[in-house]
């Protein structure tokens, strides 16, 4: 083969400059920014980090730090989840799927509290999509090696019989919330275990250890044959976040509202939804009468328009042309959208 030169002409560059992306982990980098040098501050601790959107429930960035904090203490002392362990969310955006939020219940905004819960401790999340039927969450657990299970008493039967073909003993499946089934420990539950339970070490990494270190292990959507792993490491969210931040220069994200319709096991909208965006309004289901509400009631600046399910034909596709049509209120002005999900 021929001897190629590569002059500088030949490299093609994007019009921004390089983005610096801190050496430092997940939890670090969204918590604790005082601790690193050239980054942006912490947001502010008041501020609302998310929003239910049926019920209006708000939980402030101080509030869901105290929460990961405790629940980070209380994953080893309840569960004896460990640093390196997987473990698989098999739940959908929480908190009120999917019933319509009874108004004699205390709810939680969880998912993202578990996630970097699981983070802090320096666990590993694999987000399974919730509605895999048994046998295809076995794929993922069994390549993912996950030792526990996060589910919602919705998905629970799935979650006990994926867990027992794998060899997933039931006292490693916690909850969500709480359920009609018992014997399960719920995530509130393990809150309240984290507040007597000692302080744990948690996850540093040292110089250059993000780039390599694996901190989700998402699948891929199987479009051509079974879902594939995808080791995601703390330095591919940063750069990510770091990347979208620098585009968006004058487009002050710690500012906006994101309507995360659209679900958090999803790569793309744990960046979007989790990571980046100042504040996201999350609706119970993905339909339009859901997101209609939310647009109506929270204005958001930030929308995912293309969301629907192929397995429930109830769910109607919604997409900008109907958002302006029908929620006259909601005049998004940035959108995130994946790939459409791949039919069974």
């Amino acid at each position: 083969m021929a001897n190629i030169t590569i002059r500088p002409e030949h490299i093609v560059r994007a019009p921004w400059k390089d983005t610096f992306v801190p050496d430092t982990d997940i939890y670090t980098f969204m918590f604790r920014r005082e601790t690193v040098g050239n980054m942006p501050p912490n947001r502010n601790p008041d501020r609302v980090a998310f929003i239910d959107g049926p019920s209006g429930k708000k939980i402030t960035w101080r509030q869901l730090k105290e929460r990961i904090e405790l629940l980070s203490r209380g994953l080893p002392k309840g569960m004896n989840i460990q640093m390196g362990d997987a473990v698989c969310f098999y739940l959908p955006n929480h908190v009120s799927y999917p019933t319509p939020i009874s108004s004699n219940r205390t709810q939680q905004i969880d998912y993202p509290t578990a996630l970097w819960a699981a983070l802090r401790l320096g666990a590993v999340p694999s987000c399974a999509n919730p509605i895999y039927t048994a046998h295809e969450l076995v794929h993922q657990l069994k390549l993912s090696k996950s030792k526990f299970i996060l589910t919602h008493p919705a998905f629970l039967k799935s979650a006990t019989d994926a867990a027992r073909m794998v060899g997933i003993p039931e006292s490693r499946i916690f909850l969500i919330e709480k359920g009609n089934s018992s014997g399960y420990l719920t995530v509130p539950e393990l809150v309240r275990i984290g507040k007597s339970a000692p302080e744990i070490v948690p996850l540093r990494l040292g110089p250059g250890e993000a780039r390599n270190k694996v901190a989700l292990l998402n699948f891929s959507s199987g479009t051509s044959g079974l879902p594939k792993g995808v080791l995601i490491t703390h330095r591919n969210v940063i750069a990510n976040v770091c990347q979208i931040s620098a585009m968006e220069k004058g487009f002050n994200m710690e500012e906006q509202v994101s309507n995360g319709c659209l679900p958090f096991f999803h790569s793309i909208l744990s960046i979007v939804s989790l990571f980046l965006i100042g504040t996201s309004l999350r609706s119970c289901r993905l339909d339009a009468l859901s997101i209609k509400c939310g647009c109506r009631c929270r204005r958001p600046t930030i929308l995912c328009p293309r969301c629907f399910c192929p397995r429930y034909p109830q769910v109607s596709p919604v997409s900008h042309h109907q958002i302006q049509h029908h929620f006259p209120l909601c005049r998004p002005t940035h959108h995130a959208s994946p790939p459409p999900p791949h039919s069974p």
